[in-house]
């Protein structure tokens, strides 16, 4: 297998990765998140809307937010 990719609520992602996002992204409104796991590891990609504006996050298991992209 190469990989797999599974929709989750925001509420099943793990602790620390709740929290990151939570500190910097307080009161965003979660459209969307993905674990995507396979042989880099695992990691969480999400589409964010804070302020009217939307950001599309990649975050590691660690918490760390890899990626963050602002979109229209």
């Amino acid at each position: 297998m190469v990989g797999s990719i599974r929709d989750l609520f925001y509420d099943q992602l793990p602790l620390t990765v709740m929290k990151s996002v939570d500190r910097r992204f307080a009161a965003a409104i979660v459209h969307d998140v993905r674990e995507i796991s396979n042989q880099e590891g695992t990691y969480y990609k999400m589409t964010l809307e804070l302020n009217k504006k939307k950001y599309k996050l990649t975050v590691n298991q660690a918490g760390e937010i890899t990626e963050r992209k602002e979109t229209k």
